[in-house]
């Protein structure tokens, strides 16, 4: 597959309905009730995920970020994977040794 492959998409005709594809997984059982285990791409609050869930009770045995060669979500976008600059980051620590400017507030 190619880096434009997950850039350029087609527009769904809409005559077909969007679905994703549920891998069995062979020799796992759940621990709850004992139901079949598969393996499938879902949209979590903190970005797309592969889960492993019982198909019968829905109990999560494993989540984790998808890896780049099962290109999930298909579409996503070029710098996905990129490092944040420090302006992006969450918290930058403070300069050691420089008083720090309030912005006349």
């Amino acid at each position: 597959m190619g880096f434009a492959d997950r850039l350029i998409f087609s527009t769904p005709t809409g005559e077909e309905p969007l679905t994703v594809a549920r891998e069995m997984v062979a020799d796992v059982a759940c621990p709850q009730c004992g139901g079949g285990v598969a393996r499938y791409p879902i949209a979590y609050y903190t970005g797309p995920r592969i889960v492993k869930k019982c198909q019968q009770c829905f109990h999560l045995l494993e989540l984790r970020r998808p890896l780049p060669e099962e290109n999930w979500p298909p579409f996503r976008p070029a710098t996905r994977d990129w490092a944040a600059s420090a302006a992006e980051r969450a918290s930058v620590p403070p300069r050691s040794g420089k008083a720090q400017d309030d912005g006349g507030l």
